[in-house]
C-alpha cells in the first residue's frame, strides 16, 4: 500500500500541474476508462490467463492505481465550476454552500467505505481474483456514467449560446489565478 499511496503523492501535484493546462473532462475520461482495467489486473481476473499472479505485476498495478485515482479525483472541482458556469451563463456563484463542500470532501471517506464493504462481501463468496473482477464491473458502470456525463456537458455547451451582456460579463478569470 505505501507503492499505492506514494505514487498518490507524487502524481497528484504533476496531473494537476497538467489538469490546470488541459481539459480536465479528458483527465476524467482517461481515469474511467482506465481504473476497470487496473482492478482486473490486480487479481488478475481469470479470464485473463496471458497473466500469471507476481508480485511485479500487482506493485505495477498498484502504481498504475495510483496514478489514475488522482487523474479522476483532482478535475472534479474544475468540472463542477465549469458545469455551473455553463448552466448560469458564465458566472460563478459568490459563496458556496457548505453541504456541498462537505459533499464533496465526504466522497472519499465513503468510497473507501463503500468500497471495502463491498469487496468484503464479496470476498466471502467468491476468491480474491474474482471479487476484484467484480469491483471492475463496477467501475465499468462508472465509466460509462462518467462517459455520458461528459458527453452531456459537451451537448449543453455546445447549444448554450451566450446572450450579448452575458458574453461581455461573464466570467472568464480562471479559478487559481497565476499571476501572469
Amino acid at each position: 500500500l505505501c507503492i499505492n499511496s506514494g505514487s498518490i503523492c507524487l502524481s497528484a501535484p504533476f496531473l494537476g500541474f497538467l489538469i490546470d493546462r488541459y481539459n480536465p473532462y479528458i483527465f476524467l475520461v482517461i481515469s474511467s476508462i482506465f481504473l476497470p482495467i487496473c482492478y482486473m489486473f490486480i487479481g488478475p481476473l481469470p479470464l485473463l490467463s496471458f497473466v500469471g499472479p507476481s508480485k511485479p505485476q500487482l506493485l505495477f498495478t498498484l502504481l498504475c492505481l495510483g496514478f489514475f485515482v488522482p487523474m479522476g479525483c483532482t478535475p472534479v472541482l474544475l468540472v463542477m465550476f465549469d458545469v455551473y458556469k455553463t448552466k448560469t451563463g458564465g458566472v460563478l456563484p459568490q459563496t458556496i454552500q457548505n453541504v456541498i463542500v462537505s459533499l464533496y470532501c465526504a466522497s472519499f471517506p465513503v468510497g473507501a467505505f463503500l468500497g471495502s464493504t463491498i469487496s468484503g462481501i464479496v470476498a466471502e463468496k467468491y476468491i480474491f481474483e474474482w471479487s476484484t473482477g467484480i469491483l471492475a464491473l463496477i467501475f465499468i458502470a462508472e465509466s460509462l456514467a462518467c462517459l455520458v456525463f461528459c458527453w452531456g456537458v459537451h451537448v449543453m455547451k455546445k447549444n448554450r449560446k451566450l446572450s450579448q451582456f452575458e458574453e461581455e460579463y461573464s466570467e472568464t478569470t480562471p479559478i487559481l489565478f497565476d499571476g501572469k
